[in-house]
């Protein structure tokens, strides 16, 4: 698969271009076993070559229980406002580079009761934000910067899903974060803990209620902020029922898609 993106700042004449190649391969390896190797390459104007990759592995113990593990690397270049933004630009500063790593067993205790635990770790280097400048700055200015080398988060996440019956379930969950020496991460909650309520009402109505609680946070400078809620409502109602058609046309240069939706 190809894949071409072209960005352009609106009020500075600078652009850039990127186009990525990108393939997956998909074993079994037993019936029990799943194997998946994607690659990607990356050709960036400014940057040059950006290679990453990903591996993962599913293993299914029973009809109820499964391991899925996965490893990748990736990358985000700057943006066009990070590079030449006139007043918090920087055109010295170079791509983000980042490992993940994530570990999830999941078992479904009951039929309508699922229970998933999962460890993830990150680690990025060459970190981009924005800094302020040193005092005296009266007028709160800065630009910016390479942050620092490496920055690491690591965690675990809960989830337990109920299913009250056929059309309402209830997810409670809970995640913990940290940074590779046990410490807070700026602006990340240390924990964070979550309810979920959904509800197929009718086969057009769908509600859905969520609440995230989250505590333990911090800013530059070891700066305390307050513990704060988020909470989400949503409704749905399909009006009609849709089929899609998708076509595809290639050219020489490149691939046209078309969506079609049809009303029923």
């Amino acid at each position: 698969m190809c894949i071409r993106d072209r960005d352009k700042t609106p009020t500075t004449n600078h652009e850039n271009d990127i186009f990525g190649i990108f393939g997956e391969i998909i074993h079994q390896t037993t019936p029990q076993l799943n194997n998946t190797l994607a690659i990607r390459n990356d050709s960036h104007s400014d940057f040059g070559e950006q290679f990453s990759f990903r591996v993962s592995s599913a293993l299914t113990f029973d009809s109820k229980s499964n391991l899925k593990g996965s490893y990748g690397t990736g990358f985000r270049s700057p943006s066009l406002y990070e590079l030449y933004d006139s007043s918090n630009g920087n055109a010295d500063l170079k791509p983000e580079k980042s490992s993940n790593f994530d570990l999830e067993y999941t078992n479904n205790l009951s039929d309508n009761f699922r229970f998933t635990v999962a460890y993830f770790s990150n680690e990025t280097e060459d970190v981009i934000d924005w800094v302020m400048n040193p005092p005296p700055n009266p007028n709160f200015e800065g630009k910016y910067k390479q942050t620092s080398a490496k920055k690491k988060r690591e965690g675990i996440e809960i989830s337990n899903i109920y299913n009250l019956n056929k059309s309402t379930s209830i997810d409670f969950s809970y995640s913990y974060t940290a940074d590779d020496k046990g410490g807070k991460v700026i602006r990340v909650p240390r924990n964070q803990l979550g309810l979920n309520l959904g509800n197929q009402f009718n086969n057009k109505l769908y509600f859905n209620g969520s609440i995230k609680y989250n505590t333990d946070i911090i800013d530059s400078g070891n700066v305390k902020l307050d513990d704060y809620s988020l909470v989400n409502l949503l409704a749905k109602y399909e009006l009609y029922e849709l089929s899609l058609i998708h076509i595809s046309e290639p050219t020489r240069r490149r691939g046209i898609s078309y969506a079609v939706f049809c009303l029923k």
